[in-house]
């Protein structure tokens, strides 16, 4: 266990250092990990779900942000993921809708049990990346 926990600092730092050479990691970077520490609640809806994801802790938290954006601002909708391996991200939406208040919305999940379709030429990544080589086995 000890041995699996350097290796994820080791590669936690390495990420960070990788964004500081790339002139990625920002003040912005700073602010979101200042907050995101102060986010008691957050940690606590974080700590019933890890164990039914393998999204990233900052990218629960992101969940966790959104929700209570949409819930703040009045922002109707229902909430769906497609994709869902075990369910630790809508878990996570759940959660932060219940305590957030919101118990109106309807949540969505689906999955298809055999994987996603191939990609084609015609995918693309947001930053316009070929889909193709982004889920090739390295």
């Amino acid at each position: 266990m000890k041995i699996i926990k350097k290796f994820e600092k080791l590669i936690k730092h390495s990420f960070f250092k990788i964004l500081k050479i790339l002139n990625i990691y920002d003040k912005e970077y700073e602010i979101f990990k200042r907050e995101f520490r102060e986010e008691k609640q957050f940690r606590i809806i974080y700590e019933k779900c890890k164990a039914y994801t393998m999204t990233s802790i900052f990218r629960m938290y992101s969940l966790y942000k959104s929700i209570e954006y949409i819930v703040k601002n009045k922002i109707p909708g229902d909430i769906v993921e497609y994709g869902v391996w075990r369910g630790g991200s809508m878990m996570v939406c759940a959660l932060s809708l219940l305590y957030f208040k919101d118990i109106n919305r309807k949540i969505y999940l689906y999955d298809t049990y055999e994987g996603h379709v191939e990609s084609t030429i015609k995918d693309v990544s947001y930053r316009c990346k070929d889909a193709i080589e982004l889920v090739k086995p390295s």
